[in-house]
């Protein structure tokens, strides 16, 4: 037990100012160099002579061990003398997560940067070496759209400076603020909504969340497709534009056939928005047909010889 006692103390008094500091994961005759300046004169500095501690660990080379090494590099040593390594340790930090969350966020411009909450609720303790943090985008767990300021699992990875990828993870609340549009009071199913029927407020909402700001004047003037209770935030779903042509309004017509052109009245049977194909009835004869509705509220129907064919032969 004495022993154990000994060796375990001696370590970081053996290990203190007198330790290499590698960085990479091989140690290399750079690294050796600094303590050993033989080792300057390899021909390749970045040979691979041993690994490197784990990060955070010390190891004691024995003076024959370098030697070793010192051949392997083709350099000359004078007096051989033990050395210490040391390989620098990093704990993936808050601040770390953060970053490396703001900057994937800010790449895929899903939101602005300074408009994103973040807040991490845990993450990754392993020891790692140097390097930096990467949370892509696809390997997020995120939440859902009723819940944005809920936490959830993020997978990512600690890339170090040879390009070795170290899986990492984070629990991650991220959360913007934009302004929506809400109902003052109740709204009844085919209503057409008010300025005044409508207020603006700002509420949470995910930054995974595409919905951008909204302002009232994107709802005033249009009809809720169903009833809603008062204080119902709106959305794009829930409404629709007022029809171009009303039900049993008198609408005008332009039929063209080739180089002919006819106007006439006719009674809308349906609701219709531009680009619809609505019911026409023409009172005077009797006839129905369909016909496409315009953006200035009237509707067009072209006859192609196809269409005007088969009445011919049917006068005939």
């Amino acid at each position: 037990m004495l022993r154990l006692v000994f060796i375990f103390v001696a370590v970081p008094l053996l290990t203190g100012e007198a330790c290499l500091s590698v960085e990479a994961s091989r140690v290399t005759p750079r690294d050796l160099a600094v303590m050993l300046p033989a080792f300057a004169e390899a021909d390749d500095p970045a040979l691979p002579l041993a690994p490197a501690p784990p990060p955070g660990q010390y190891r004691s080379v024995s003076a024959s061990e370098v030697a070793v090494w010192a051949r392997r590099a083709a350099v000359s040593l004078g007096a051989l003398t033990p050395v210490c390594l040391v390989r620098p340790a990093h704990r993936l930090l808050t601040s770390d997560v953060e970053a490396a969350v703001r900057a994937q966020l800010a790449a895929a411009v899903l939101v602005e940067p300074g408009a994103v909450f973040v807040d991490i609720a845990a993450s990754s303790a392993d020891l790692l070496p140097s390097g930096h943090a990467v949370f892509p985008l696809a390997t997020a767990s995120k939440p859902s759209l009723l819940h944005p300021r809920a936490a959830f699992h993020w997978a990512g990875y600690w890339e170090t400076g040879e390009g070795r990828r170290v899986p990492i993870w984070a629990r991650v609340s991220a959360w913007r603020i934009r302004a929506a549009v809400r109902l003052r009071r109740a709204g009844q199913e085919r209503a057409t909504l008010r300025p005044d029927d409508l207020e603006q407020v700002a509420m949470t909402a995910s930054v995974f969340d595409p919905t951008p700001d909204e302002p009232i004047s994107g709802y005033a003037g249009k009809i809720l497709k169903r009833f809603l209770p008062a204080g119902s935030v709106l959305n794009s779903q829930q409404v629709e534009m007022l029809p171009r042509v009303v039900r049993n309004s008198m609408i005008e017509v332009h039929v063209v056939s080739g180089q002919l052109r006819l106007d006439l009245a006719a009674r809308a049977e349906s609701d219709g928005w531009v680009g619809d194909s609505v019911v026409l009835f023409v009172p005077s004869g009797r006839r129905r047909f369909r016909a496409v509705v315009q953006p200035d509220g009237s509707a067009l129907l072209i006859v192609t010889t196809r269409q005007v064919a088969p009445e011919r032969r049917a006068e005939e």
